[in-house]
């Protein structure tokens, strides 16, 4: 199959009907066939940012099938042994400086999901470059260096997130937190109730209000998973369910958090055909939806 039969098979990869068939055509192509069409497909410049944004989100999405999900052929097994020694990983990288919010995001994304852990500097680098300026993909950028490094990067980010002059790049780290699934007895729990205890204090009222909430939703879960250790039987049913009730009255008066802001912006930005935003415009919104409330 030539080149640009190629890139237009990968591109049709979600339109086809039967998955075997298609897994078997492209399987029928060499390794290194199939790293020269992801890479060109990633690094194409058109001139036309919705059909490159429409390009890169495909090529993506089939770069993860064909890593995660397709069928097992000894092609499948080639390509991943060589993906993270070919140009695929920076071909992403690069995608990190792209102009379009949606690709920088699926670039993070991707990056994540083919586990390229040599890409862990790469991300760091950006988060450090967009901290101010790009608030809204903190998160991601986060959860994937988490993953990718088997580290929880507590200290990075009390030391360039925290003390960030903006009040959006601080907030961001309570969802960043939240997305991190730990229990009292696990050794990061302290210092991970530290970070969000420091926030209950922060000067914009939206920080503190989701800080506080964090905080009292962690010190419910701390008190109810003492008393379960020696619960047994009836007891351990009742506990759970009045920790469920505890919980539902938390929520009852749950405050804006970050995740609902970054949802409700990007939905809007996607309505309006709009491919990039600027930390004016997300404190505008951010203005206007709290006065709406």
């Amino acid at each position: 199959m030539d080149s640009s039969s190629l890139q237009t098979k990968i591109l049709g990869h979600r339109h086809c009907d039967d998955e075997a068939t298609y897994w078997s055509v492209i399987y029928e192509n060499s390794v290194p066939d199939i790293v020269a069409a992801v890479c060109s497909l990633l690094m194409m410049h058109d001139g036309n940012q919705a059909e490159e944004k429409e390009r890169v989100l495909k090529t993506c999405l089939f770069l993860r099938d064909l890593v995660i999900n397709a069928p097992d052929h000894s092609c499948r097994s080639e390509f991943r042994e060589q993906l993270y020694d070919c140009d695929i990983p920076a071909c992403l990288e690069a995608l990190l400086k792209s102009s379009c919010f949606a690709i920088r995001d699926q670039a993070i994304f991707t990056l994540g999901k083919i586990y390229a852990q040599d890409s862990v500097a790469a991300l760091q680098q950006y988060a450090l470059m967009c901290k101010e300026s790009d608030p809204l993909l903190l998160p991601s950028l986060l959860f994937e260096i988490n993953w990718l490094s088997d580290e929880y990067q507590y200290d990075w980010i009390e030391q360039h997130l925290l003390t960030s002059p903006s009040y959006l790049t601080r907030w961001s780290v309570l969802m960043i937190l939240d997305e991190i699934a730990l229990l009292p007895e696990d050794k990061e729990w302290s210092r991970y109730c530290e970070l969000v205890e420091s926030l209950c204090y922060d000067s914009h009222i939206q920080v503190s209000r989701e800080a506080k909430y964090i905080k009292s939703d962690l010190e419910l879960t701390a008190r109810y998973y003492d008393k379960r250790k020696s619960a047994q039987g009836d007891e351990a049913e009742q506990l759970m369910q009045a920790e469920d009730e505890e919980r539902e009255m938390l929520e009852e008066n749950s405050p804006l958090c970050f995740n609902t802001i970054l949802m409700a912006f990007v939905s809007e930005m996607q309505r309006g055909g709009r491919p990039d935003y600027n930390v004016g415009e997300l404190e505008a919104f951010v203005e206007h939806y709290v006065s709406s409330m």
